[in-house]
């Protein structure tokens, strides 16, 4: 796949360790997936830390173009530019205020899907994870990863809305 990268540092962004480095993962497998399954040859990308784009280069050189079709997506934050398939970020209740404000609130003009990532349930199942007994850390890691990604709407760190450009 065609990769057009563009990295927006935002400030405030959180380290890419834990619960973000596995919601990064899981964001970006979705939307060079998504391009995928959507015939996306060309994808513009706007990342919001230097570090992702590794993340974002290795996995253009896995996917292949499978059609002539054009991919805009603003993971910063920012408002989406049109494109044949739109992937728009937004920042949840549970990112600080300064994230928060950056997202614009703006779906794409066919809406899709709407993701919600590193979800409050997610957060709270997590808490056991940090006990010294083997058995209610087990118990945390499941709770936290049957519950970090939801399509119902729900208080979480990430939205991620994916649909037909204008």
């Amino acid at each position: 796949m065609e990769l057009h990268l563009r990295v927006e540092a935002l400030p405030g962004f959180p380290g890419l360790d834990g619960a973000h480095e596995l919601a990064w993962g899981y964001l970006l497998d979705r939307v060079f997936g998504d391009a995928y399954r959507s015939g996306v040859g060309s994808l513009t990308l706007v990342l919001p830390h230097p570090a992702l784009e590794e993340w974002a280069r290795w996995r253009a050189e896995q996917t292949p173009a499978k059609g002539g079709r054009t991919g805009f997506a603003a993971l910063d934050g920012s408002r989406p530019q049109p494109a044949d398939r739109v992937y728009a970020l937004g920042f949840g209740p549970l990112a600080p205020a300064a994230l928060r404000r950056r997202s614009p609130g703006l779906a794409p003009a066919r809406l899709e899907a709407r993701l919600y990532v590193y979800t409050l349930p997610a957060l709270l199942a997590s808490l056991p994870m940090r006990l010294n007994a083997p058995r209610l850390r087990d118990v945390g890691w499941l709770g936290m990863r049957r519950h970090f990604v939801s399509e119902k709407p729900v208080a979480a760190y990430y939205r991620l809305e994916i649909g037909g450009g204008a």
